[in-house]
């Protein structure tokens, strides 16, 4: 399954998810976990919901992007300062740009034909 960019994702779960401050299940990074699947905080044991957002967006392990999205959306968002739509364009302008969900990787940089090659070798 492609991942999708967390701006992508915190819209694509707002369509789902009723939004409340403070709670993991129902925040914007609770939007964009509920609409990758990720089991809900009353659901899941261990690992904790926390590290899948994590395992699924790697860039949040900075964080200060968890701080700064969690914080405006509770502060912001909740208290009609700030659109979640808003919000999202944040994410959207700090997020990597690469499919893999990190910065500084080399994924962009790799040619094609090694992708291929890569593909070809995982499928056997």
């Amino acid at each position: 399954m492609k991942v999708p960019k967390l701006s992508d994702a915190i819209l694509l779960g707002a369509t789902i998810t009723d939004s409340r401050p403070y709670h993991l299940n129902h925040c914007a990074l609770g939007m964009a976990a509920n609409a990758v699947g990720i089991k809900k905080c009353a659901d899941a044991s261990y690992p904790s919901r926390f590290e899948l957002i994590l395992n699924y967006w790697p860039w949040l392990f900075n964080t200060t992007y968890w701080n700064h999205i969690a914080g405006a959306f509770n502060e912001q968002v909740c208290r009609g300062k700030m659109t979640l739509e808003q919000l999202v364009d944040w994410v959207r302008a700090a997020e990597p740009a690469c499919d893999c969900h990190r910065f500084n990787c080399d994924c962009a940089a790799r040619p094609a034909s090694e992708e291929l090659v890569e593909m070809s070798t995982a499928t056997g």
